[in-house]
């Protein structure tokens, strides 16, 4: 019995770890690619001198290549982030049945409390990122604002 319950707390220490060690380099990645965004905007408005020579170059059709690239770019970022999702489901998935297996093995029945809990988990993480997957596929098929014409 002690040697059962030794194997959930290990497990449980080691998913806490995981989980510490995932957020921690999620928000490092997330701080660095706003810093890069700033930069990349405050090079580009040092590059015009005002805002009406942003506004033409933007019109014109390197301009528009470079917002096509851009919105290309949002459009990979948000391809990475709704796969980031299932990894993570998957991953709290496994933790879950994992400890369900075992609560199987030692009949300790609060590690089922977790192991129920990190299945929910792993499937709301499935279920947002299949959300997250639809909402961007409906949202690239709209028109862009370029692209819609005034009405009269």
């Amino acid at each position: 019995m002690v040697g059962t319950q030794a194997i959930a707390l290990f497990a449980i220490f080691f998913s806490n770890i995981s989980f510490i060690v995932m957020i921690v380099a999620w928000w490092r990645m997330r701080h660095r690619r706003m810093e890069l965004q700033a930069d990349l905007q405050a090079k580009l408005i040092d590059k015009f001198g005002s805002g009406a020579e942003l506004v033409t170059f933007l019109q014109s059709p390197a301009g528009r290549q470079f917002v096509h690239g851009v919105q290309t770019g949002a459009t990979v970022v948000t391809q990475e982030r709704v796969l980031a999702g299932m990894r993570k489901s998957v991953i709290l998935t496994f933790i879950g049945i994992g400890l369900l297996a075992v609560w199987g093995v030692s009949g300790a029945s609060w590690v089922s409390w977790f192991g129920l809990m990190f299945v929910a988990l792993g499937v709301g993480y499935l279920a947002a990122a299949f959300l997250s997957m639809r909402l961007s596929r409906g949202a690239q098929d709209a028109p862009s604002a370029g692209e819609m014409t005034p009405s009269s």
